[in-house]
């Protein structure tokens, strides 16, 4: 369990996130190929090893998940550029609900779907006004 702990802050501190997934991608390449000659030693040395064991699984566990649909998505920068406003902007209209993203790790995603169908509504925010008139209605 300790080499474990010690794998895992090791590679956090030393290693990107693609380089994380690398590793990732080479056992997998590995696994797949493991019925071939120059890659049957390296999968049984991995598996049987019990820190290289370790290694790739700590690997498996940091690798950067992807967001399910990312190809029905944009990013804040791709959609500031694509509608032509300041990221601000964006900020204040994920703010006052008129476009709705997710967010993930830390990272605001526009659904493409969702984006065209605020387009057509006819994208509006709140003033300033309307939103301090709201806040104090008698005028006061």
């Amino acid at each position: 369990m300790k080499e474990k702990i010690v794998i895992t802050t090791i590679m956090k501190l030393s290693m990107t996130s693609a380089e994380i997934k690398t590793y990732t991608r080479l056992f997998r390449f590995i696994e797949k190929n493991k019925e071939k000659e120059p890659y049957r030693l390296l999968f049984s040395k991995i598996t049987e090893d019990r820190i290289l064991r370790i290694v790739f699984n700590v690997a498996f566990e940091l690798a950067p998940k992807s967001l399910p649909s990312n190809k029905n998505t944009m990013t804040t920068a791709q959609v500031s550029k694509a509608l032509d406003v300041s990221v601000r902007t964006l900020s204040q209209w994920r703010k006052d609900g008129v476009l709705p993203c997710t967010i993930w790790k830390g990272k605001a995603h526009y659904d493409i779907a969702q984006i065209h169908k605020t387009i057509e509504a006819g994208l509006q925010s709140p003033s300033r006004n309307q939103k301090k008139n709201s806040l104090n209605p008698a005028g006061s």
